[in-house]
Parts: structure tokens; C-alpha cells; sequence
């Protein structure tokens, strides 16, 4: 898989979580920090969870 002429590896997980869930700044925009500290100590409530088949 590429994005914009890089090669990317599938994703090992992923969430999916309720609407208005994930931490927001002020302006809207997504706190990618707050969200990585909540999803490495397994606290961002995850509506479905799919991870990937070890290898």
C-alpha cells in the first residue's frame, strides 16, 4: 500500500470509537497526543476493536 509515494504497513489495530469521544482542542481540532496517551493505557472506551493476526 502507498500514500502520496511512501510504502505504508497495514495498520496492527484498529478502533473504532462513539462520536465526540476522543480528547478535542479549543479550535476543534484532535488532540493526536492526548489520543496516543488513551489508547497505549487501553482508555479510549473503543466501540469495536480488530486487531491484526499475529505473525
Amino acid at each position: 500500500m502507498t500514500a502520496r509515494g511512501r510504502n505504508l504497513d497495514a495498520p496492527a489495530d484498529v478502533v473504532l470509537v462513539r462520536r465526540r469521544t476522543l480528547p478535542d482542542t479549543s479550535g476543534g481540532k484532535l488532540r493526536r497526543s492526548r489520543c496516543a496517551d488513551l489508547y497505549e493505557r487501553g482508555e479510549l472506551g473503543p466501540f469495536h476493536r480488530h486487531a491484526a493476526p499475529s505473525v
